[in-house]
């Protein structure tokens, strides 16, 4: 997943995950549905310590979203890998491994002691490591995270693609860091009585999308079916004006 400005990720809980989680592991949902471990490739880890540290910070000094102007001084600490949901855990599968990996990494922008920026590392495909873009973290979702993070020794970063809710999974417990994960989960809570909740919001959430979808078809359909009555109401009109011959009437050459 690349960078999105539509789902505005309410960055803080990104940033204190930079700040406070260190050798996350992973956490499994059952003995049958084990969660791949993160990972930190040595290109990502080079790139992250390296070229993305001019990049990001020049890209917050350029955000549109805002946010405090990074000094020439700011760095970016240590990435974690992104979990997102899987198809089958928000299918509904109670067996289903409930998070996969994804290939983009956070890290926060630090200038001067304070975490400003989430920086977003993606590599597409293999390609090589390279800086996806950066939001702005919120002041009032830090203390959110950190209270949850501290407390955390092993458990995977898990980001609610749909809305932007961070969750941190450990074992069979997820819990929410930031404001958009609170109406699905609003404090540790199992898998099991986690997952229905969420799943349910997803397919209420896609089968809006998908009457949108066909109303957006319908609106181009509509202006094509008005055009094409015109169209025939203007052949037939003009049909009907031509000036008839009347019957019986002999042609004299």
């Amino acid at each position: 997943m690349g960078w999105r400005s539509a789902r505005m990720l309410a960055g803080s809980g990104l940033v204190a995950v930079g700040l406070v989680v260190t050798g996350l592991s992973a956490g499994t949902a059952g003995a049958t549905a084990p969660v791949p471990a993160p990972t930190l490739p040595p290109d990502v880890a080079a790139y992250v310590a390296g070229p993305a540290v001019p990049e990001a910070i020049e890209a917050a000094r350029h955000s549109r979203a805002g946010g405090p102007v990074p000094s020439d001084a700011a760095t970016v600490g240590t990435a974690h890998q992104v979990y997102v949901f899987t198809a089958g855990f928000l299918g509904g599968d109670a067996d289903a491994t409930p998070v996969r990996p994804t290939d983009e990494w956070v890290a926060p922008l630090v200038d001067a002691g304070q975490a400003t920026f989430v920086v977003r590392v993606v590599t597409q495909g293999g390609g090589p490591a390279r800086l996806a873009g950066v939001e702005p973290s919120a002041d009032s979702a830090t203390s959110l995270t950190e209270t949850a993070l501290r407390a955390t020794t092993h458990g995977v970063l898990v980001e609610d693609q749909t809305n932007g809710a961070l969750y941190v999974l450990e074992d069979q417990t997820l819990t929410p860091l930031n404001h958009p994960g609170f109406p699905d989960v609003d404090g540790p809570t199992t898998l099991a009585k986690a997952q229905p909740v969420i799943a349910r919001r997803i397919a209420t959430l896609r089968s809006l999308e998908a009457a949108q979808a066909r109303e957006a078809r319908l609106r181009r359909w509509v202006p094509l079916g008005a055009a094409a009555v015109i169209v025939v109401a203007a052949v037939v009109l003009g049909l009907s004006s031509r000036p008839r011959r009347p019957v019986g009437a002999v042609s004299i050459r």
